[in-house]
């Protein structure tokens, strides 16, 4: 498994071509972004002496092993605005505002503990406990929705789609990681 971060691999082009080109990225200046809040909550974004998006989407491109560089923002229809290549180069109000967006977007509690795991008809019924409290919760299929992450930790996605972090085996107590066995 590669452990690079998602930095390192995309500093690392391989081809001369700086990161931009190589990719077709369009970085946007710090200077000339001003995110606010509209009325309702909506987060906007108004780009000196180009444009403003009337939903502006903050998203990670390296959610779980970079997630304060190369922060895409993408307008209400999903499409591409440019990246912000660090969120240290936001001013302290707009990195504010992109933070709170990206902490409801990545909000992904942590298992701490396997209580119970039950499986009927290709669905598994998960009793936890996170660092958010216990949670009940159902996975579809064994293998199907949990992904490894490049940190060693695996990410299990349930079927509403609330995405939770689960420690490597090694630090799960025994008990836990029996439970975990039984579908991977």
């Amino acid at each position: 498994m590669d452990r690079r971060t998602g930095s390192q691999i995309l500093e690392q082009t391989g081809t001369g071509a700086s990161v931009e080109e190589f990719f077709d990225l369009k970085f946007l200046d710090p200077d000339r972004l001003h995110f606010f809040r509209a009325q309702g909550g909506t987060l906007r974004l108004t780009i000196a002496d180009d444009r403003s998006v009337l939903r502006a989407h903050p998203v990670c491109a390296f959610p779980f092993t970079d997630p304060k560089r190369y922060i895409e923002i993408r307008d209400g229809k999903m499409a591409r605005v440019g990246f912000i290549r660090e969120l240290r180069s936001l001013s302290p109000a707009n990195r504010k505002l992109v933070e709170e967006e990206l902490r409801a977007r990545y909000f992904v509690p942590r298992i701490h503990r396997i209580l119970g795991l039950d499986g009927k008809y290709g669905v598994y019924t998960w009793t936890v406990e996170t660092d958010k409290g216990p949670q009940t919760f159902m996975v579809k299929g064994r293998r199907a929705n949990i992904a490894d992450a490049p940190n060693g930790e695996m990410v299990v996605t349930t079927v509403e789609g609330v995405r939770y972090r689960v420690p490597p085996r090694e630090e799960l107590d025994t008990r836990s990681a029996a439970l975990l066995g039984q579908v991977l």
